[in-house]
């Protein structure tokens, strides 16, 4: 079929309609005539990632914390609500659009990737394009098979549409070597150094080691995070607050990011700070989320907001709501933000390299201790003096160590996007959902969200999970 009808790639897969601009349809003979035509193609993958109504600048943060014990809805948007108690539905407009936005950033990296050996650059240029492409498409796909499980894989961007609409669901073995390649072949050909928001060879080992980590292969996890830990180009922020604003932005300890502005800016603030400070207050921490940190420890100073001047002057007490991305200095009134979020940094490799050594060792080794008594040395710092808190962790059992390990990047990764996937991985979704949120219907059903109910519509060969 000819290369012309890529635009159908908007296809069932992201239930999208199909964009009937004439520009749409220009063909890979017309657009890959240039050198600056192949870099093009990479940089659209990107709005998948980068816009400021992407999953990654919008939902990804809110989902892993409402489907977890860190966070409550205040029950004013039904479709937060339902993963804040675990009534999700096949109908859920934030899932459908996960589902949506990902295929979509999967369709822009397929048509770079089939047509940049076409391209008029060099056969190194082609390698580190085609590295980038890749990543980022095993990037989408890991994200979208730990939310739904097996999905259908899609790795040609010129498919009749009556061949689409018919992709049932990929084995996961097949998807999964189809990541470990994917992420491997990244590896080998991106750059070591990247601009922000570009992924480097650092970055493709970060996710390699995740995605190794998810499927139980803890000795080549092991191998990842300890390339990135002994390459010396990462060091831990010395205030935990420095994450998180402005002027430090892509900083040492950042190994990738969603990189905004304001013209793209994200609504991040908007649902969590208080009504007072122009923010909705739609999504709250849990009460133990906040009552689990020592009172000293710095991340809880940066995480959430208690209290703030009012217009007068006069300070306002308010229950634990999460600040953790709102630089007030920057940011005067919640919404369209414009600090990049952290996807990936330092002090996750670090827990994650705890985490695959655990697993190896049956226990605490000095490696292990080591890496985890760093991250928590640092929460130590409150910005001027270090407290005498959270003292080094020192020789456990693989159970007590796991544990361990959990509550710390619960701690240091709170509502930064990882807790869904931390406690589903742990094998602890029900135990912690259950002390956080009593009464609470959590279930195996919820360790994978819902086919979306417009996909099924469109795909007869693609099956409900089950529960739902």
């Amino acid at each position: 079929m000819k290369e012309k009808y890529w635009i159908i790639l908007l296809f069932s897969l992201s239930a999208c309609s199909i964009d009937e601009d004439p520009k749409s349809l220009i063909t890979s003979d017309e657009f890959f005539l240039e050198d600056r035509d192949a870099q093009a193609s990479v940089d659209a993958i990107y709005q998948s990632i980068n816009s400021g109504t992407s999953v990654y600048a919008e939902y990804y943060w809110l989902v892993n914390a409402m489907a977890s014990d860190l966070g409550a809805s205040d029950g004013l948007n039904p479709d937060i609500s339902e993963f804040a108690d675990f009534n999700l539905t096949a109908q859920n407009k934030i899932v459908e659009s996960i589902w949506k936005d990902l295929y979509q950033g999967i369709r822009a990296s397929n048509y770079a990737i089939q047509n940049l050996p076409n391209a008029p650059i060099s056969e190194n240029e082609k390698l580190g394009l085609a590295g980038e492409a890749r990543f980022l498409r095993a990037f989408f796909y890991f994200d979208l098979v730990r939310f739904f499980g097996a999905i259908p894989l899609v790795r040609e961007s010129a498919l009749d549409f009556s061949e689409i609409v018919q992709i049932g669901r990929t084995p996961l073995d097949t998807i999964y070597q189809f990541l470990d390649r994917e992420f491997t072949f990244a590896f080998e050909n991106l750059p070591t150094n990247a601009n922000p928001g570009r992924p480097s060879k650092y970055t493709a080992a970060a996710y390699l080691c995740k995605f190794l980590i998810s499927t139980k292969n803890y000795s080549r996890a092991a191998q990842a995070s300890r390339f990135i830990i002994q390459s010396g180009n990462f060091t831990l922020q010395n205030d935990y607050a420095n994450l998180f604003k402005a002027h430090s932005q892509n900083n040492s300890e950042v190994l990738w990011s969603v990189n905004l502005n304001n013209n793209r800016g994200s609504n991040i603030n908007l649902l969590t700070l208080p009504k007072g400070l122009g923010g909705r207050s739609r999504v709250l921490p849990r009460p133990d989320f906040y009552n689990d940190f020592d009172s000293l420890d710095r991340r809880r100073t940066v995480t959430f907001l208690t209290k703030y001047p009012d217009d007068q002057g006069n300070t306002q007490t308010v229950p634990p709501h999460i600040r953790k991305f709102w630089d007030q200095n920057t940011e005067k009134i919640p919404g369209n933000s414009g600090i990049d979020i952290p996807l990936i940094r330092y002090a996750d490799i670090l827990l994650l390299h705890a985490e695959a050594l655990n697993e190896l060792r049956n226990g605490t080794s000095t490696e292990a201790l080591s890496v985890i008594n760093t991250v928590r040395a640092r929460a130590r710092f409150d910005g001027t003096t270090v407290q005498p808190i959270l003292p080094d962790l020192d020789r456990l059992d693989k159970a007590s160590f796991a544990e361990a390990i959990l509550q710390e990047r619960k701690y240091e990764l709170g509502w930064e996007g990882h807790r869904w996937f931390d406690l589903i991985r742990f094998g602890k979704l029900e135990e912690k959902v259950t002390v956080s949120k009593p009464g609470s219907m959590v279930s195996l059903t919820h360790h994978l969200f819902p086919i979306p109910a417009s996909e099924l519509t469109l795909n007869k060969l693609m099956s409900q999970n089950p529960g739902y």
